[in-house]
């Protein structure tokens, strides 16, 4: 998970390129949740980070959500993990104490 901010360095922005945008059919692209944080009237930003911005949200596949606040950004956050866990880890029926004991009975 990426927050996209104002002070990525060159080398955050190129990590991104490699890890999601150029092999956008990998495990780390489609587990990748992009959040940029919605300033109005924010000063301009470094040109390469606008154009990053702007493929990121425009390239099919890559899951881009805004927030505003720091618990807004919790909430998109938990929401994405849990996803992400359910997804990798799905729930298991869990049998009942006799179901687990129940080689012993035999």
């Amino acid at each position: 998970m990426i927050s996209v901010g104002f002070f990525l360095e060159t080398t955050h922005i190129n990590q991104i390129r490699h890890a999601v945008l150029n092999n956008i059919e990998s495990r780390t692209a489609e587990n990748a949740r992009i959040y940029m944080k919605s300033v109005p009237n924010s000063f301009d930003d470094d040109p390469r980070l606008t154009s990053l911005k702007e493929e990121l949200r425009n390239t099919p596949g890559i899951r881009v959500a805004d927030y505003t606040t720091p618990t807004s950004l919790a909430d998109l956050v938990l929401k994405d993990l849990t996803e992400i866990i359910e997804r990798d880890y799905p729930t298991q029926h869990t049998p009942s104490p006799l179901g687990t004991n129940a080689h012993a009975l035999i």
